[in-house]
C-alpha cells in the first residue's frame, strides 16, 4: 500500500517520483535504481519473456512474411501497410528498452547524478518551495500521458469485444500460421497473443515516455525555481539585512546586502551548471534512441495514412501522443531557458555592486545557450520539430500515394 501511495500527486519530489518510475520499469525488465538490489519477481520476468517472444512472432516476424511472401501474391497493399505501421509505431518503445537493458550502468550513472543533484537542495527555503510546486505540475504531467497511452492501449484490445461478430484488435493483421484468422481456435489464440503485445507495447512507451518527461522535467523546474530566486534576489537580500541585522548604517547595510547576493549568485551559477550537466548526461544516454525513434515514427506515420486512417485511427493517436510529447518536454525545457535568461536581466542587477554586477556579466553569455534536447544530434525536439516532422510525413505520403 506504501508503494501505491507514493504514486499520488503530493509526492512529487524527485527520489519519490523515481522510485515511482523504477516500479513501473522494473515490470519492463529495467531497473533504473543502483541502491535498489531487490530482484525483479520470476513471474514478471516470465511474463516478460512471453511477451517479448508474442509480439516479434505476431508482429515482426508475420509482418516481414506477409511482405515478403503473401503480398506478392494477393497484392492487398493495404494490409501490408497496417502491419507494417504496427511494428514501426511499436518499435522505439523497444529499441530503448533493450538500449536501457544493455548500457543500464550509463542510465543508472544519469539517475545517480539526478539524486546527488536533488540533494544539494537546502530543504525549507523558498527555493525548495518552488521547485517542489513546479515538480507537482511535472508529475502530473507525466502521469497523465501514462494514463492516457495505457487508456489508449485498453480501447484498442477491448473495442473488438463491444463490436457485433468477431473482430480482433485489428482485423487485418494475419499472424503466420493462424489464417484463417477467424476460425476457432485460431481466433482465440490471435485474440490473447495481440492482447499480450497490445499490453507490453504500451507498457513499454508509456513507462520510457514518462521516465524522460520526470527527468527532463525536473531539470526544467530547477530553471524555474532559479529564475524566480533571481527575479526576487534584490527583495530577497533586503529581507534578509532585516530580518538578520536589524538597522545600521547606510554602508553596512549595502556592504551586508551584496554579501547575501553573492553567495546566492554563487549557488545559481553551480545549480545552472549541474542543470546543464544533467541535460548533457541525458544527451549522451539517449542521443542513438530518439534518432531513431523520430526515424520509426517517420516511418510509421507515412504507413498509416497509406493504410487509411479509418484502419488505423488508434495508431495514429498513439504516434502522434509520443511524438507530441518528445517535443512538448523539449519546448518546455526551451521556455524554462527562456524565463531564466530573462530573469538574469530582470534581477535588478543595476543595484548590485561592481562585483556582483560582474558575476551577472559572467552569468548572461551561459544563459544565451539554451538548455535544448535532440534526436541525435539532428534536430532539436521542439515544437517547430514537431511540426516538420508530420510536414515532412504528409508530403511523402502524397508522393507515394499518387504512384501506388
Amino acid at each position: 500500500m506504501e508503494k501505491i501511495r507514493k504514486f499520488n500527486l503530493n509526492n512529487c519530489d524527485l527520489p519519490t517520483m523515481l522510485d515511482n518510475m523504477d516500479c513501473l520499469l522494473r515490470i519492463a525488465n529495467v531497473k533504473i535504481m543502483k541502491n535498489n538490489n531487490k530482484p525483479i519477481n520470476i513471474l514478471v520476468l516470465f511474463l516478460w519473456w512471453a511477451s517479448l517472444i508474442c509480439y516479434y512472432y505476431a508482429y515482426v516476424f508475420s509482418m516481414f512474411w506477409f511482405v515478403i511472401v503473401r503480398y506478392p501474391e494477393t497484392g492487398d497493399f493495404v494490409t501490408a501497410c497496417v502491419m507494417f505501421s504496427l511494428v514501426v509505431c511499436s518499435q522505439p518503445s523497444f529499441i530503448t528498452m533493450l538500449y536501457m537493458i544493455i548500457y543500464k550502468k550509463d542510465m543508472q550513472n544519469l539517475i545517480e547524478s539526478c539524486i546527488k543533484f536533488n540533494k544539494l537542495v537546502k530543504p525549507g527555503n523558498a527555493f525548495s518551495k518552488n521547485l517542489h510546486i513546479h515538480l507537482r505540475y511535472i508529475k502530473k504531467r507525466a502521469t497523465v500521458v501514462w494514463v492516457a497511452m495505457i487508456v489508449n492501449a485498453i480501447f484498442y484490445g477491448l473495442i473488438p469485444l463491444a463490436i457485433p461478430g468477431r473482430h480482433l484488435p485489428e482485423d487485418n493483421h494475419i499472424i503466420y500460421g493462424l489464417d484463417p484468422m477467424f476460425v476457432s481456435p485460431n481466433y482465440e489464440i490471435a485474440y490473447v497473443v495481440m492482447g499480450i503485445c497490445v499490453y507490453i507495447c504500451a507498457l513499454f512507451l508509456a513507462n520510457i515516455t514518462a521516465l524522460n518527461l520526470v527527468i527532463l522535467g525536473y531539470v526544467e523546474s530547477q530553471m524555474i525555481a532559479l529564475s524566480k530566486e533571481l527575479q526576487n534576489l534584490w527583495r530577497n537580500s533586503e529581507l534578509f539585512y532585516t530580518t538578520h541585522h536589524g538597522h545600521g548604517s547606510h554602508n553596512s547595510k549595502e556592504i551586508i546586502k551584496n554579501v547575501f547576493i553573492n553567495e546566492t549568485l554563487k549557488e545559481i551559477i553551480y545549480f545552472h551548471i549541474m542543470n546543464i550537466n544533467i541535460i548533457k548526461e541525458f544527451e549522451s544516454v539517449f542521443r542513438v534512441t530518439k534518432a531513431v525513434e523520430f526515424m520509426f515514427i517517420i516511418f510509421s506515420i507515412i504507413s498509416e495514412l497509406l493504410g487509411g486512417v479509418e484502419n488505423t485511427n488508434l495508431q495514429i493517436t498513439c504516434t502522434f501522443v509520443l511524438i507530441f510529447m518528445e517535443c512538448l518536454a523539449g519546448q518546455k525545457l526551451i521556455d524554462a531557458s527562456t524565463v531564466f535568461e530573462r530573469a538574469v536581466y530582470n534581477s535588478q542587477w543595476e543595484n548590485f555592486d561592481v562585483g556582483n554586477q560582474k558575476i551577472i556579466l559572467l552569468i548572461l553569455p551561459n544563459t544565451q545557450k539554451t538548455l535544448r534536447i535532440t534526436a541525435g544530434g539532428m534536430a532539436t525536439l521542439d515544437f517547430s520539430c514537431f511540426l516538420s516532422v508530420i510536414k515532412f510525413s504528409y508530403s511523402i505520403y502524397n508522393t507515394l500515394r499518387l504512384k501506388v
